[in-house]
C-alpha cells in the first residue's frame, strides 16, 4: 500500500516542479535587455558594486575566465535577473553560484541568469560566481586587448546589470601574461608577481560608473606622461615611429587645453581621479570616453609628416569631445540609450567651442555648415519625419540609434 500510494505523490511533486519551472520561464525577459525589465530593476536595486577578477591567458585560443562578487540592496524579496551572454551553445558556468553564502541553482537562458527569490532577501545581498568571457568586445590580439562595452555589451564578458542607469562601483584584478602591462578606470593599487612570470594587477575602487564605461586594457603597451598644473597625464601606445611619437607633446598640450576649458566652463574640477588615454591601432571609432582609460583612434592622434590645419583641428576636436564626456556622459549619464544624442551633442558643441579659438584662420561657419547643417538638411529631406529622440525598446538595438 505504501509503495502504491507514493506513486501519485511523486507524480504530483514532479508535476509541481515542472509547473514552477514553466512559471519562472514565463517570467523571463525577452532576449537582450528590454526597457520594461530595466525599469523594474532600476526601481528594485540600489547600492551596486562589482568585485571582478579576470585571468587573461597568454594564448588567444584559450578563453578569458573570471570570478565575480556582486553586492546590491534589494527593495523587496523577488527574483533578480542578471544579464550574461553565455559564450558558445552551453548554458553552463564553470563553478557554483552562491547567494548570501548559500549555493543556489539559478535559471539560465541564452543571455540571462535568474537568481531565485528564495535565496534573496530585502536589503543587502551578495552573489558570487565564476564565468567565461566571449572574445568579441575584448578585442583580443596576440599581445594586447582592450574592452569596448558601449552601448550594452559588458554582459558578454561578465554577468551584470547592463543598463546605463544602474551605476556601480567596480573593483578589478587582472592576471596577465609575462611582459604585459594593464590599466583601467582607476590607478593600480598593487601588483603581484605570479609563478608563471605573469602579473596580477589590482586597481582601486571606481566612482559609480555605468557598465558601458567600465574598461580595462592589457598587453605590450608603451607609455609616456606629462604633468599639467600638478596633474599627471599619461598616454599608452604601440606606435614605434619616433617622428610620430614626437607629436605626443602636442597631444598632451591639447589634452591640457581641453581640461582647462571644461573646468573653467563648468566651475568643477575634472570629475575623475586620473586622465590616461590609449592610442589604439585600428580602433573602431574616433574615441571612447571611459574615465581614466579613454581610447583614441591611432590614425587621428598620430598625424602624417606635414599635417594640414584641418587635420590638427580634427585631432583637437576629438580630444576635446572625449574630455567633455567626463562631465557630460560619464559623471551625468542618460537613463537609457534613447537619450544618447544628448551626451553626443554636448560633446560636439564643447569640442567646437574649445577648438575654434585655437584655429582663427579656419572658416568655422563653413565647417559648421558642411559637417552639421548639410547632413541635417539631407535627413530633413527624406520621407516622413525623424525624431531626435528615437524609441528604443531593447538595448540590443541601441547601436541603431
Amino acid at each position: 500500500m505504501k509503495v502504491h500510494a507514493s506513486v501519485p505523490r511523486l507524480a504530483l511533486l514532479a508535476f509541481l516542479a515542472v509547473l514552477c519551472a514553466c512559471t519562472r520561464e514565463a517570467l523571463l525577459p525577452e532576449a537582450g535587455i528590454p526597457r520594461e525589465w530595466a525599469r523594474a530593476r532600476r526601481s528594485a536595486l540600489s547600492d551596486l558594486s562589482y568585485d571582478l577578477s579576470f585571468r587573461i591567458p597568454a594564448s588567444s585560443d584559450e578563453a578569458v575566465s573570471g570570478e565575480e562578487t556582486l553586492t546590491f540592496t534589494l527593495k523587496a524579496r523577488q527574483d533578480v535577473v542578471l544579464d550574461y551572454l553565455f559564450p558558445g551553445d552551453s548554458l553552463v558556468l564553470p563553478g557554483p553560484v552562491t547567494v548570501n553564502g548559500v549555493p543556489v541553482a539559478p535559471l539560465f537562458t541564452r543571455d540571462h541568469i535568474v537568481l531565485p527569490r528564495s535565496a534573496l532577501r530585502g536589503g543587502a545581498n551578495t552573489v558570487h560566481l565564476s564565468f567565461l568571457s566571449a572574445d568579441g568586445v575584448l578585442n583580443r590580439n596576440a599581445d594586447y586587448l582592450y574592452t569596448l562595452f558601449v552601448p550594452a555589451r559588458a554582459h558578454t564578458v561578465f554577468p551584470c546589470f547592463d543598463q546605463p542607469d544602474l551605476k556601480a562601483a567596480f573593483r578589478l584584478r587582472l592576471q596577465v601574461p609575462p611582459g604585459w602591462r594593464a590599466l583601467s578606470n582607476t590607478a593600480v593599487a598593487g601588483t603581484e608577481s605570479l609563478p608563471d612570470g605573469g602579473t596580477r594587477f589590482t586597481f582601486g575602487r571606481t566612482a559609480p560608473l555605468s557598465t558601458y564605461l567600465f574598461s580595462f586594457v592589457a598587453g605590450k603597451w608603451e607609455s609616456r606622461h606629462s604633468v599639467h598644473r600638478g596633474r599627471l597625464l599619461r598616454a599608452w601606445f604601440r606606435e614605434t615611429d619616433p617622428a610620430k611619437l614626437a607629436q605626443l607633446d602636442a597631444v598632451f598640450a591639447e589634452v591640457a587645453e581641453a581640461l582647462d576649458w571644461m573646468e573653467a566652463y563648468t566651475g568643477m574640477p575634472m570629475p575623475f581621479p586620473k586622465y590616461e588615454f590609449v592610442i589604439v591601432p585600428g580602433f573602431q571609432f574616433g574615441g571612447m570616453e571611459h574615465p581614466g582609460a579613454i581610447l583614441f583612434n591611432e590614425n587621428t592622434i598620430f598625424l602624417g609628416p606635414s599635417p594640414t590645419p584641418d587635420e590638427r583641428e580634427k585631432r583637437l576636436q576629438l580630444i576635446a569631445h572625449e574630455t567633455a564626456h567626463l562631465w557630460f556622459g560619464d559623471l551625468v549619464t542618460m537613463q537609457w540609450f534613447d537619450d544618447v544624442w544628448t551626451k553626443e551633442v554636448f560633446a560636439n558643441y564643447f569640442a567646437a567651442l574649445i577648438s575654434g579659438p585655437l584655429f582663427p584662420g579656419a572658416d568655422h561657419d563653413l565647417v559648421w555648415m558642411k559637417d552639421y547643417m548639410l547632413p541635417a538638411l539631407a535627413q530633413d529631406r527624406t520621407g516622413g519625419t525623424t525624431p531626435i529622440k528615437q524609441e528604443l525598446g531593447n538595448l540590443s538595438d541601441a547601436g541603431l540609434v
